[in-house]
């Protein structure tokens, strides 16, 4: 019975400790100003306290959003595809591009304008585990370091928002290729981003900047 009682506690208390940070961290998200930013938060710390697989068709509205786009492309193009469309005349605009090298289902490399937020993300088919992950950014012109952060339990890797994700992209301007690499080095996506200053402009106007 003692040995049983035991088992018990062993089992209870790693529920217990993630249930404390995902506490920790809903604490946390009613300190964000932006309500679309704080929504945003909470669903990544829900999403975070369930590490198991999530099928496709539940995963978040950046992923499908990605994946539904890219399924237009043709066969061997890796230009960037841009949708732009509104919503209560907001105006929103979506690039995609797929990762260079790798068998499909590809990793996609996704800009997007969505209620006048800039986001830079990378969508994949394999959830990475950790929720804030140090990257290097290199291209044919410049090499920098940053910290992209986890969503949707993983299959997601996204840039900070506002001006130092806005710096990111422009970073990238002239550059013909960018590889994304994670801080162990392995593994790294590389995507083609030629003429990607000229693709973004209405991306640019979109998100006012």
């Amino acid at each position: 019975m003692r040995f049983c009682y035991l088992i018990g506690l062993c089992c209870a208390f790693p529920v217990l400790a993630n249930e404390t940070e995902t506490l920790k961290r809903l604490a946390q998200c009613r300190q964000t100003q932006s309500s679309l930013e704080r929504l945003d938060c909470y669903d990544s710390a829900w999403q975070d306290s369930t590490p198991h697989a999530i099928p496709a068709g539940q995963r978040s509205a950046s992923w499908l959003r990605a994946t539904e786009q890219e399924k237009g492309r043709e066969t061997h193009s890796t230009q960037f595809i841009i949708k732009e469309s509104s919503v209560e005349d907001i105006p929103q605009v979506v690039l995609t591009t797929p990762a260079l090298g790798i068998a499909p289902p590809r990793p996609i490399l996704m800009l997007s304008c969505i209620d006048n937020i800039t986001r830079l993300q990378l969508i994949l088919h394999r959830p990475l585990t950790g929720r804030e992950l140090p990257v290097s950014i290199e291209t044919d012109k410049s090499r920098f370091q940053s910290r992209w952060f986890s969503r949707d339990n993983g299959y997601i890797l996204e840039a900070s928002r506002g001006l130092q994700g806005i710096r990111e992209i422009q970073q990238l301007f002239g550059a013909t290729q960018m590889t994304i690499k994670l801080q162990s080095g392995e593994p790294r996506w590389t995507f083609n981003i030629q003429n990607i200053e000229q693709d973004i402009k209405s991306f640019r106007q979109a998100c006012h900047w």
